[in-house]
């Protein structure tokens, strides 16, 4: 948590592309953030984010975004996003959707969330030491900070830019059980996306769907080895 907090803090969302909206972000007015928010981001300053915490924290609750039932698969497999409504003093920013084997709920069965565990996995590089199931949480520090929700959301488009646009990397034809899975395209050489975003149609999801991180903090985040070497499920039964 410390070293993911020094991270985003230092690279201080060095592109323009996360102080400004792209031209996509703004075609899609209803996804993006306000103008208000946009120029707060722009405009902070180092001295601004103290008081930023940035946390990797499961999500309240899963919401189910497609499942193999339905098809030929020997093995069920599910996708889930991360829902949940966040309170006035913190704001959580989704890194992808996850999968999961079988077609339960995930979050079920996940071991209680464990932050030392997750600072001491830094050094001893234990995947099996943090729950798989993370998204970014931001939070305030400062309690008696006025408008605490546009200042979170400030500090996320300044150091986790939406992706400029997505690229379709996959589609498994299946009816009314068709998915397609996403990789967000991140807005410059200094930020990376973590993750893949599925829907069931060929409209390409929300940009703020899921958001880039800072390349120095995937350096932090580097020896969890979240996501595994091999693949969860397989499409070559179908």
């Amino acid at each position: 948590t410390r070293k993911l907090q020094l991270a985003a803090v230092q690279s201080d969302g060095a592109s323009a592309a996360a102080r400004a909206p792209s031209a996509q972000a703004t075609a899609q007015a209803d996804d993006g953030p306000d103008a208000e928010t946009m120029k707060a981001a722009a405009v902070l300053r180092p001295d601004d984010l103290k008081g930023l915490q940035v946390r990797l924290r499961p999500p309240p609750r899963l919401e189910p975004v497609w499942s193999s039932l339905g098809t030929a698969s020997g093995t069920p497999v599910s996708l889930w996003r991360a829902a949940g409504k966040d309170s006035s003093g913190k704001l959580r920013l989704s890194l992808g959707h996850f999968v999961a084997t079988g077609v339960n709920d995930p979050l079920s069965n996940a071991p209680p969330h464990d932050e030392t565990a997750l600072d001491f996995a830094w050094e001893r590089a234990d995947p099996a030491a943090a729950s798989s199931i993370l998204t970014v949480e931001l939070s305030d520090a400062y309690t008696f900070r006025r408008n605490r929700r546009g200042w979170l959301k400030a500090c996320a488009e300044r150091l986790f830019p939406a992706p400029i646009r997505f690229r379709q990397i996959w589609h498994l034809p299946q009816g009314d059980r068709s998915v397609y899975g996403w990789a967000p395209v991140p807005p410059d050489a200094s930020h990376v996306a973590l993750g893949h975003v599925a829907t069931r149609t060929d409209e390409p999801p929300p940009l703020r769907s899921v958001r880039c991180v800072p390349v120095a903090m995937c350096d932090a985040v580097a020896p969890l080895r979240l996501v595994g070497a091999s693949p969860a499920w397989t499409n070559s039964s179908l």
